[in-house]
């Protein structure tokens, strides 16, 4: 071997070594990084045992009939919600005619005018506070006359106990204006 062999060899081993190191170079972490034999991998394959599976199957069944069940109850709480809507409703309504039956007692027991159709709804409506009313209505020699505060309702509705209630109402109301104001009869 002469030195030109030698030479040759250890060419050849630098070139062998250099070709490694540009195939694992280091990362700024001083790390090899080695592109090639990572894109060399095999794919990872994950398989699943049959008690897995089952355990899904049944974690499966469990979230839909729980989430049935939410469901139930979400439109239950909603038929409650809708209930309790009509009935507020109901009592509003209720409260409202309560109120215009009260201001309608009050005008008559201060010897006011008020007009025959609020007559009508409150003997309609709370017959026992009209025969209170017309029965305490004071004179007034200037009564305030007062305007409607009943709705119109479906006049179509049977009025006979309304008129007799009237009737009634107008003969006590003929007393009371023959009344002075001492309260004695002429």
């Amino acid at each position: 071997m002469n030195v030109h062999d030698i030479h040759q060899n250890h060419l050849s081993a630098y070139s062998n070594t250099a070709q490694a190191a540009n195939s694992n170079t280091l990362n700024p972490t001083g790390q090899s990084d080695n592109t090639n034999t990572q894109d060399r991998q095999p794919d990872i394959i994950v398989s699943f045992s049959e008690e897995a599976k089952a355990n899904t199957k049944e974690a499966k069944k469990t979230v839909a009939q729980e989430l049935q069940e939410m469901q139930a109850q979400r439109e239950a709480l909603q038929r409650q919600v809708k209930n309790a809507q009509k009935q507020a409703e109901g009592m509003a309504e209720m409260f409202e005619v309560k109120r215009k039956c009260l201001l309608i007692a009050m005008r008559i027991m201060k010897g006011d005018k008020v007009p025959d159709k609020d007559h009508r709804y409150l003997a309609k409506n709370e017959p026992e506070l009209y025969a209170r009313a017309i029965m305490m209505k004071r004179y007034k020699e200037k009564p305030v006359k007062h305007k409607r505060v009943s709705e119109d309702e479906k006049e179509s509705e049977d009025t006979s106990d309304v008129d007799e209630v009237s009737s009634v109402s107008t003969e006590i109301e003929a007393e009371t204006a023959s009344t002075t104001d001492d309260g004695e009869t002429e």
